[in-house]
Formats: structure tokens, sequence, C-alpha cells
């Protein structure tokens, strides 16, 4: 469940087996099960990947959506859900970014 603040309320709520929040206001990504990666925007489910052709083991937020699968991350759009770059051979436990979202770690 996400609550905002001012009132404490209830937003969103549904199953996740992890969650992480976009650079926008409002915009975060659940991973429901290791093939399909929920986006929402606002609090409303937005849109759902779910062609990514390996199982999900964790997703990572950021100026990117981050999805990790055995040996590999794919980079998503957040606003398109469009793949924007893929590194193999590689099995990342965090990611960070610079300051203005150009580079990562």
């Amino acid at each position: 469940t996400i609550n905002t603040t001012l009132a404490w309320r209830p937003q969103c709520c549904g199953k996740a087996t992890d969650f992480v929040w976009g650079t926008e206001s409002k915009t975060f990504a659940v991973v429901e099960n290791s093939s399909t990666v929920k986006v929402f925007k606002g609090f409303k489910e937005s849109s759902s990947i779910t062609d990514t052709g390996f199982a999900v083991e964790r997703i990572f937020g950021g100026p990117l959506l981050g999805v990790r699968g055995q040996n590999q991350i794919v980079f998503y759009c957040w606003q398109t859900e469009v793949q924007v770059r893929q590194i193999d051979q590689i099995s990342p436990r965090s990611i960070t970014w610079n300051d203005t979202g150009e580079m990562c770690c």
C-alpha cells in the first residue's frame, strides 16, 4: 500500500515483489511476478513491461527504469517504456546515478 503524507490516505495497493520510484512525482514501478513489471503514473497503472525475454529478478529506479535478469540489465524509458540500453554479463546489486542522470554505476 502506498500512502500520501498529507492526509495519510492509501493511494494505491496491490501485490509486488519489488518496488522503485521514478524521478517524476507519483511515478513508480513494481515487479508483479517474474515476467511482469508494471509502471504507475499518478498512482494509476500506466503500462506493463512483459516482453523482457528473461525472468525479472529486480528493478532499479532513477532517470531510466532498470530491469535486471540473470546476468543482464535492461534500461527502459519511464515515459514510453521503450528499451533504451541492454548490458549483458552483469548482475548489479545496486545502481547509482550521477546528479544529471546521464551516467550510472
